[in-house]
C-alpha cells in the first residue's frame, strides 16, 4: 500500500476550512449611527441591548452619535433597533372652552370624578352643554413637552378676588386702579395606551401691561435742565434733577397657580368637562368667569378636547 507523502497538507486543509467560518462571524466592523429624536442614554441602552459579547457602544453626546463595534449582523440588528424607535414623538392638538353653566344639579356632583387641585370631572349625561358664545382656544402639542394656552384678558373687580390675587403680587388690593390680567393654562400630554393620554393642566396668571424690572436703576441725566426750569443747566448744588423718563421695561412672567394644578387621563377624541369643586381652583373660575358675566349665579366648567395631529414633514 503506497503511502501519502505530505499527510500535513491534509491536515493543515482541515484546519483551514474549520476556521474560515468563525473568522468570517469574529471580525469586528465599526459604525457611527445618528440619534435623532431619543435622548442619546435611551438610544445607548436600545442599542447596547441588541449586541453581541464582544460588542460595543460609545455615545458622544454632544455630537447625538453612537459609535458602534460588532460584526456585520449585529450591526444590521442595532441600526434596525434604533430605527424602529428613533421616531418623531406623537403630536395632539387639544382644545380648551370655557362654558358658563347657570347650575349644577347634586347629581351631578354625586357622579363626578374626584381629580387633583380640587376639581371635579363631571360624566355622562349630567356633564352641562350650555356655552357661553363660541369662543375656544387650541394648541398643538408634542408628547411629552409642555405648552401654553392663553384664555384672554380679564379686569378682576370683586373684592375677594383681588385679595386672592394680591397675595400672588398680581395686584394691590388696596388700590383702586384697574388692572388687566392675562389668564391661560400651561399643558403637557404623554401618550397613556389604549388610544388614551395623560393631561396635566397648570393654570396661569399675568400682568398685560409691562413693568420696571425690581432691580431697574432710574439713569441722572445731568445737564437737561432742572424741574423748575428747563432750560437753565443744574448746579452743583441743585438736588431737583430730572430723572430718566423712558426705563427699560419688561413683560412680566406668568405666575403659575401649582395649587390649582391637576392632573386626568382622557380618551382622544372625547370631550371632557371639569368643574372646580372649592380652594384655589375655585377662585380661579371665578376670576375667569369675571371677564363673561358678573352674577354670581353662574358656574365656570373647563371642557378640553385632544386629537391626533398629523405631521406634516
Amino acid at each position: 500500500m503506497k503511502r501519502n507523502p505530505w499527510p500535513w497538507i491534509g491536515i493543515v486543509a482541515g484546519l483551514l476550512l474549520a476556521t474560515i467560518p468563525a473568522l468570517a462571524r469574529e471580525a469586528m466592523q465599526q459604525q457611527r449611527l445618528t440619534v435623532h429624536y431619543l435622548p442619546v442614554s435611551e438610544a445607548e441602552a436600545l442599542v447596547s441591548s441588541v449586541l453581541s459579547d464582544r460588542g460595543t457602544v460609545v455615545a458622544l453626546t454632544s455630537r447625538r452619535l453612537l459609535i458602534v463595534r460588532d460584526d456585520a449582523a449585529h450591526l444590521k440588528k442595532a441600526k434596525q433597533q434604533l430605527a424602529q424607535f428613533d421616531r418623531p414623538p406623537e403630536q395632539y392638538r387639544i382644545t380648551l372652552a370655557l362654558v358658563e353653566s347657570s347650575r349644577v344639579t347634586t347629581q351631578s356632583l354625586q357622579a363626578a370624578a374626584s381629580l387633583p387641585g380640587d376639581w371635579l370631572q363631571l360624566r355622562g349625561s349630567e356633564r352641562t352643554s350650555h356655552y357661553h358664545g363660541n369662543q375656544s382656544w387650541s394648541l398643538l402639542l408634542q408628547a411629552g413637552s409642555e405648552g401654553m394656552i392663553s384664555v384672554g384678558e380679564i379686569q378682576p373687580y370683586r373684592q375677594k378676588i383681588r385679595a386672592w390675587l394680591a397675595g400672588y403680587g398680581l395686584l394691590e388690593q388696596e388700590s383702586v386702579n384697574l388692572v388687566t390680567l392675562r389668564a391661560g393654562f400651561f399643558v403637557r400630554m404623554q401618550p397613556a395606551g389604549n388610544d388614551r393620554v395623560e393631561l396635566d393642566l397648570m393654570p396661569w396668571l399675568s400682568r398685560s401691561q409691562p413693568g420696571m424690572p425690581a432691580n431697574a436703576k432710574p439713569e441722572l441725566l445731568i445737564g437737561l435742565g432742572t424741574v423748575g426750569n428747563i432750560n437753565q443747566r443744574p448746579g452743583a448744588t441743585d438736588p431737583q434733577l430730572r430723572l430718566n423718563a423712558a426705563p427699560r421695561l419688561a413683560m412680566p412672567k406668568p405666575v403659575r397657580i401649582a395649587s390649582a394644578a391637576t392632573h386626568l387621563t382622557v380618551k382622544v377624541g372625547e370631550a371632557v368637562d371639569l368643574l372646580a369643586d372649592h380652594g384655589e381652583s375655585r377662585l380661579l373660575t371665578r376670576t375667569l368667569l369675571g371677564r363673561h358675566s358678573s352674577s354670581g349665579d353662574q358656574t365656570m366648567v373647563l371642557r378640553l378636547r385632544v386629537e391626533p395631529a398629523t405631521v406634516e414633514r
